[in-house]
């Protein structure tokens, strides 16, 4: 008899095939919440804290902060017929025409071009569009005009001034002038970048180099 109560409280101790298999299912049911709520939870306390978010950004120019269509301006050609630049699904480098084009303006032409040209056989991706001021005299139009002889491959454009600087409103300041920039759009005509003299060449041909390689090619 005492043998037999020996055996009961034996197996009163020893768990049962049910309780162990109750205790594996709230086990795996615990790692699959682990599985999928723990990233959401770190990637929030990181968020939260700061800790781990690069202070920097990988692209060289100055990102608008707010991508400008340039479908919002009326472009000409020199003719005056409407001009349409988005034909071709092309990057492009906006350089907007001073009404005197001096040391700074003759400086980013000359980047630019040197840019364009060590591209290589990517070169035929990117174009380079001079916007003219519509407001130029005729003299300063021709003078403009003339450097389509030490720039044969540029492209140009005639612009409302008016329209140009609210498009552009945000890069206006006290300290920064439009028409002593450059602007990088996009193959969809969003102009999403800016540089000026304190951007090196080097700096350019490496931001063009990577927005080429992760974006698509017309054929």
């Amino acid at each position: 008899m005492q043998s037999m109560n020996t055996k009961e409280l034996n197996a009163k101790e020893q768990p049962s095939d049910k309780s162990i298999s109750s205790t594996r299912s709230r086990m795996m049911g615990l790692l699959v919440l682990v599985v999928i709520f723990g990233p959401m939870l770190a990637a929030y306390l990181i968020f939260k804290s700061g800790l781990g978010i690069p202070t920097g950004t990988i692209n060289k120019g100055d990102l608008l902060p707010v991508a400008k269509s340039v479908t919002e301006l009326d472009l000409r050609d020199i003719e005056g017929s409407s001009l349409n630049i988005l034909v071709d699904k092309k990057w492009r480098l906006l350089l907007p025409a001073p009404q005197v084009c001096g040391s700074v303006c003759k400086k980013n032409l000359y980047t630019t071009r040197q840019v364009h040209i060590r591209l290589g056989e990517k070169a035929r991706r990117l174009d380079r569009v001079y916007l003219l001021q519509s407001e130029l005299t005729a003299a300063d139009a021709e003078i403009q005009t003339a450097r389509i002889k030490e720039h044969p491959r540029m492209q140009y454009a005639v612009v409302d001034k008016v329209a140009l600087e609210k498009l552009l409103h945000s890069e206006i300041t006290a300290e920064r002038d439009i028409y002593q920039r450059y602007y990088l759009m996009d193959q969809e005509g969003f102009i999403m970048m800016s540089y000026g003299l304190e951007h090196e060449g080097n700096e350019l041909l490496k931001d063009i180099k990577r927005m080429l390689k992760y974006s698509y090619e017309e054929r």
